[in-house]
């Protein structure tokens, strides 16, 4: 039962429109062909058993004679005038005491299956199963009652004439199947038309994503024109919210856009300022730095023998040179942030990339040891020459701030790590400031003052974090968890998709 239920929940709505409208029409046929036939069966069962009544009442009056002059033969021969009819089992006269005085046909059944027949009177079911039917008459003499005439006959007659009916009613059914069938195919549409329009509009809709489509309803006020008339609105409505929110999305583009070409502007300007500061800087101050230098040097030769003065010479020289260093600096960061993104890139194997330098620029550091693990074939899209001067910076960086007493190598790793490639430099040393963001901005440095050098002016970092974000990475720094106190930076870029997809 559970299958038909999800068979018929899978048919289209045309299917189960006919099969509802057919089962409907042929159970109310067959009712009616069942009553109708039923009916029938009656009708035949009762003009049998008044045929059998007319024929007892006929010859009932002449077996009295017989009887009254004790006469078995003479009985004996009336019943087989009755048996000549047809269907006739067996017939029976009995005297009125209920012993027989004469039996003619089949009666091997024997008086007890008679007085059965007779006594009890059969219901409809009992006789069509028996396939038998009693029917008997008293014999009158002289306005007395001498015996019975009894007459038991089957039901063939009958059951060809029901077999005959249901053979009619079946045609008759299957002929009323057949008109449903083509009628209910015709009319369905009525119904069915509206419904398929309707899907027809929301699978339009669906894949073209036009808001517009509406579904004509032809239908008068029912059920079908209000659901399509809701449709219609409830489209009216998504079409107002697309249309809304296609205004807001153009009205958004348009700022964004606008607030883009502001922000590309301002950086231009930016760009443009910072460059021309720096070489106006660099410009302005290295002649004031010249004159200056040439002073001292002068005031150096004409007081050699004040040590006095030369203290103050040395220091003002220092200086000096500390200064001409920051405006190199300056320079340099501010030619590097106008020109990062201008220039060319290519594919690079970054693991064969950073194992290659290491190898140059180790001799660099004979105090340190430097070991790696870098893995090749991790290819990014980027510019070899400056993703070296951001491998030089760090290890610049892991170098300057490591433990030279316990002389602990730096680690250098290269490593995919979900769809990504990342370059990590960790050395042993001290830890970093809790502020661990800030070192990464410009003129920012995390060293104690007592270990500062001239040249250091807080750019390295920074020129790391600008090389990282212009090949679409980014750099962070934290505090090693095993093997001692010590920092390690960890350098995160995209691969190639097809290097991902690898």
């Amino acid at each position: 039962m559970s299958n038909l239920k999800k068979t018929l929940k899978k048919l289209p709505i045309k299917h189960k429109l006919i099969l509802i409208i057919m089962l409907t029409s042929s159970s109310a046929i067959l009712l009616m062909a069942l009553l109708i036939t039923l009916n029938q069966a009656v009708n035949c069962k009762n003009t049998l058993q008044q045929q059998l009544k007319t024929l007892t009442a006929t010859f009932a009056p002449q077996t009295s004679q017989a009887l009254t002059l004790n006469n078995p033969n003479m009985g004996q021969d009336i019943l087989q005038k009755i048996a000549l009819q047809n269907n006739i089992i067996y017939s029976v006269i009995e005297r009125d005491n209920a012993d027989i005085f004469a039996v003619s046909g089949d009666a091997s059944m024997g008086n007890k299956y008679i007085q059965q027949v007779v006594d009890t009177p059969p219901s409809l079911w009992d006789i069509f199963i028996s396939n038998k039917i009693s029917v008997s008459h008293d014999i009158l003499y002289s306005e007395g009652n001498v015996g019975k005439l009894r007459i038991v006959s089957n039901l063939n007659n009958l059951y060809t004439e029901i077999l005959q009916y249901i053979t009619l009613m079946t045609i008759i059914l299957g002929i009323c199947l057949i008109l449903s069938f083509l009628i209910c195919s015709r009319l369905q549409q009525f119904i069915l038309e509206p419904i398929t329009d309707l899907q027809k509009t929301i699978d339009s809709i669906a894949e073209h994503k036009d808001y517009s489509l509406r579904v004509e309803s032809g239908e008068k006020d029912n059920e079908l024109k209000a659901l399509i008339d809701g449709f219609n609105h409830m489209l009216d409505q998504t079409q107002l919210h697309e249309k809304q929110l296609a205004e807001t999305s153009n009205s958004l583009e348009r700022v964004l856009a606008t607030r883009t070409s502001q922000l590309i502007y301002a950086n231009e300007k930016r760009v443009l300022w910072l460059e021309t500061m720096a070489r106006f800087l660099k410009h302005e101050l290295k002649n004031s730095s010249a004159g200056i230098t040439t002073s001292l040097d002068w005031i150096e030769r004409s007081c050699e023998q004040n040590e006095d003065i030369l203290k103050y010479l040395e220091r003002a020289r220092t200086s000096m040179n500390t200064m001409d260093s920051l405006l190199d600096s300056a320079a340099n960061a501010s030619d590097l942030e106008a020109n990062l993104y201008k220039e060319k890139q290519s594919n690079i194997d970054i693991g064969e990339t950073v194992k290659k330098h290491i190898t140059e620029l180790s001799p660099l550091y004979p105090d340190i040891s430097i070991t790696t693990s870098c893995q090749k074939d991790l290819i990014i899209f980027g510019n070899e020459e400056r993703l070296v001067q951001l491998l030089e910076k760090l290890l610049s960086n892991a170098v300057e701030h490591s433990d030279a007493e316990q002389a602990l190598p730096i680690e250098v790793f290269v490593k995919p790590y979900c769809g990504k490639v990342q370059l990590i430099v960790s050395n042993h040393g001290a830890a970093l400031p809790r502020d661990k963001e800030t070192i990464f901005e410009l003129f920012v440095s995390a060293r104690a003052a007592e270990r500062k050098t001239d040249e250091n002016f807080g750019l390295g970092l920074y020129i790391v974090k600008l090389i990282a974000e212009s090949h679409g990475g980014k750099v962070v720094a934290y505090d090693r968890t095993t093997g001692g106190t010590g920092a390690t930076f960890e350098v995160t870029l995209p691969l190639l998709e097809e290097d991902k997809s690898s």
